[in-house]
């Protein structure tokens, strides 16, 4: 089951099969010739199988389109390529024309669209952060940030809101949106409660495999344990994927955001400039 909640989030919905699927597939030429070569391409090839498949998912390709850019690989991965023809589910298309930007910079959002504090509240961070430079920030935006970000440094088991609340900061930053100076402003400050993530999780879970691809994005991915990579490597299925736990059945989600770490790791030359959202032409901010 799926939710139409912004990239990256399964929202605590964890009815998942809990057994691996068994076939393996055929590994075609890999990518790279390094560490990691046959279980990166094992990966892709498991995604452009599951594109076809009935629990494909919007968000995973718009990721998928992002590590193209990022990591030059090659073109058929691309959104435009993979996706061509493609049915999405009406979730997906809500996704798609909320969250479009991802993909496409000159992508216009419906400013009133975009979830209020009420309805739900990390949709509404995440959604403006999104739009910033389209959408006037609400007055109490950076306050709101703060206030979730203190939350999850008292929390015993921080957990996905911990990652998007840095997408939220990544993506300002990205957008050139001015920020408010605060614990939230400075990335760095986010790195303990993603280690703690990873080492709660021993780096075998959706969760902590985010948490190892924010670490890498943000120029950190020297304090992940060579364990965790390890560990990783040892949940990937024989189809090339990966599930949210353990013995889950792989999935999209979870196997975009492996991916993305191995991605990361075999290429630490990988082109700092290249991000995941691109600025268009104007902005518009609210004063606080």
């Amino acid at each position: 089951m799926r939710t139409g909640v912004l990239l990256l989030l399964p929202l605590l919905v964890f009815a998942f099969t809990a057994a691996a699927e068994n076939d393996r597939q055929e590994i075609d030429a890999p990518v790279t010739a390094k560490a990691y070569s046959p279980q990166i391409q094992s990966a892709l090839d498991f995604l452009e199988r599951d594109i076809t498949g009935p629990e494909k998912s919007w968000q995973v390709y718009a990721f998928l389109d992002f590590l193209q850019r990022r990591f030059d690989l090659p073109e058929k991965y691309k959104f435009r390529n993979l996706c061509e023809g493609v049915i999405w589910s009406e979730d997906d298309e809500q996704l798609a024309s909320f969250f479009g930007k991802l993909i496409n910079p000159d992508h216009q959002i419906d400013c009133a669209a975009i979830p209020s504090v009420r309805a739900n509240s990390l949709n509404h961070l995440m959604g403006h952060a999104l739009a910033c430079d389209e959408c006037p920030l609400p007055p109490k935006y950076f306050a709101l940030l703060q206030e979730a970000f203190e939350a999850e440094l008292k929390a015993e088991r921080p957990g996905y809101i911990t990652t998007h609340l840095l997408l939220c900061r990544l993506w300002l930053e990205e957008l050139h949106c001015p920020c408010v100076v605060s614990a939230v402003h400075d990335k760095e400050q986010f790195v303990p409660l993603l280690l703690k993530i990873i080492e709660q999780n021993k780096g075998a879970t959706d969760l902590a495999f985010e948490a190892m691809a924010l670490l890498f994005y943000i120029g950190e991915g020297k304090e992940i344990k060579p364990e965790w990579l390890e560990n990783l490597g040892k949940v990937q299925t024989r189809t090339g994927g990966w599930g949210y736990q353990p013995g889950f059945k792989p999935e999209g989600h979870p196997t975009m955001l492996a991916l993305w770490v191995l991605l990361e790791k075999e290429n630490p030359a990988v082109t700092p400039g290249v991000r995941m959202l691109r600025p268009s032409k104007k902005f518009l901010v609210v004063d606080e």
